[in-house]
């Protein structure tokens, strides 16, 4: 089934919610139970269609099927589910290029999905066939705030998770509650990947929920409460026989604090 077959149980799903946030994690629960893939778009969809008295943030409810997804609270017929990144081509009101994750049962299932839908415009009552608003990215970074990485009070760095989402479209890489990401010094940049790369240690993303935190590479110590930017980039490595090779990483500018 997709989602789009399941808005009339949508409907119904919806009726007694009392907030967004349990109508989003009851959607969720709806599509896992029929073997649904979707996107925190659909969600939003069927929200803004059945329960336009609800306010909320788009990008909030991206955060919240997120936080559902590392909470391993997305769950397919007793499996945990996989988040695929997917690149829309611009099709209808949708523009091209934005990055989007689609959570099904498996990647086969999850890359099959037509997931490039339009959303009705928040607090408007017209239904789907009425003009809409496009799907934005609704979980990738999109800004340079994106981007910062802040030090905790334990004085380990933390990669947020939209940055890492961003670099996860950027490198076609499905996220799964095994992946791995690594972190090299090069100076005074921090490089963090999803590919093991010369001098780079390896960190779990679900230790952090989709995060990731480091300490200070090499000597020294991070200062609490400091924040650097970070950006995607490609940079060379050596492969294991010491030749140059290119990688996709997140780049974290540890020279100048911001």
């Amino acid at each position: 089934m997709t989602p789009d077959t399941l808005s009339p149980a949508a409907q119904k799903v919806l009726s007694n919610v009392a907030s967004w946030q349990q109508g989003a994690t009851s959607l969720v629960d709806l599509y896992t139970s029929n073997d649904a893939p979707f996107t925190s778009g659909h969600v939003v969809r069927e929200l803004r269609t059945f329960r336009p008295d609800l306010a909320f943030r788009q990008r909030s409810v991206g955060e919240h099927v997120q936080e559902m997804y590392w909470n391993q609270q997305i769950v397919y017929q007793g499996g945990i589910a996989v988040q695929v990144p997917r690149t829309t081509t611009g099709k209808g009101r949708t523009p091209a290029g934005q990055d989007v994750f689609v959570y099904g049962p498996d990647s086969h299932v999850a890359y099959s999905l037509d997931f490039e839908i339009d959303i009705p415009v928040a607090g408007a009552k017209a239904p789907p066939s009425s003009p809409q608003s496009p799907q934005p990215p609704p979980q990738g970074a999109s800004s340079l705030a994106d981007y910062r990485c802040a030090v905790h009070s334990d004085r380990r760095l933390c990669v947020p998770r939209a940055a890492l989402n961003a670099l996860s479209a950027k490198r076609n890489k499905n996220i799964t509650h095994t992946t791995e990401a690594w972190v090299s010094l090069d100076g005074d940049q921090a490089i963090v990947s999803f590919d093991p790369h010369s001098g780079a240690v390896n960190y779990a993303l679900s230790a952090s929920r989709g995060r990731v935190l480091f300490a200070k590479p090499g000597a020294g110590q991070f200062e609490p409460g400091t924040m650097y930017q970070g950006k995607l980039d490609t940079v060379s490595t050596l492969d294991s026989m010491g030749n140059s090779v290119p990688l996709v990483a997140l780049v974290v500018d540890l020279s100048t604090e911001i």
